[in-house]
C-alpha cells in the first residue's frame, strides 16, 4: 500500500507528469494507492474513486462519470451544510 499526501504540491509541470505516471504504474501493478490532495484536478486525473471527508466522516463518494472537479467541489461544499446552519 502506498499513501500519498499532496504528492505534487509545489513541483513543476514536468515533475507532476512523471509523478502521475509513477502513481498510475503502481495502480496498474495492482497496488493499493491512497491519495490525499487539495488539488481537485489531480484527484480527477489519478483516482478511480474519491471519498470526500468533512469533520471526520465521509459525506460523499464519487467515481466514474460522477467524478469531476465540479462534482468534487459541490460535494466538498455540501459537507459543510448542517441542519443547524441550514447551509
Amino acid at each position: 500500500m502506498v499513501v500519498l499526501n499532496d504528492p505534487t504540491r509545489g513541483v513543476d509541470v514536468g515533475a507532476r507528469t512523471e509523478m502521475h505516471h509513477l502513481v498510475r504504474g503502481l495502480a496498474e501493478d495492482e497496488r493499493i494507492v491512497i491519495v490525499s490532495s487539495t488539488d481537485l484536478t489531480e484527484l480527477v486525473e489519478l483516482c478511480d474513486r474519491v471519498a470526500v471527508f468533512q469533520r471526520g466522516r465521509i459525506v460523499d463518494t464519487l467515481s466514474g462519470d460522477g467524478l469531476s472537479e465540479q462534482e468534487l467541489s459541490l460535494a466538498m461544499d455540501a459537507g459543510f451544510a448542517t441542519p443547524e446552519t441550514g447551509g
